[in-house]
């Protein structure tokens, strides 16, 4: 599989592909920690949301759409 740009920039890698079912992502935290040393909100906030897209894109026709996300949230 291959990620999109932003992904590579930001060290992510996939760790696991069951197509449909599961995609397992890994990004450092090296490049992606704030001054705490956690990991930046809109780092983690990828590696939640990509998985979701491309398990979207598989498991239902997308051909001739652009997909569009109406809301999106995150607690952390």
């Amino acid at each position: 599989m291959t990620l999109v740009e932003p992904l590579h920039a930001l060290g992510a890698t996939v760790e696991e592909e069951d197509p449909g079912r599961r995609l397992t992502i890994r990004m450092p935290l090296k490049g992606n920690a704030n001054h705490f040393r956690a990991m930046y909100a809109g780092s983690l906030f990828t590696a939640a949301e990509f998985p979701f897209g491309v398990l979207f894109a598989q498991r239902f026709p997308t051909e001739g759409l652009v997909p569009v996300a109406g809301t999106l949230s995150i607690r952390y």
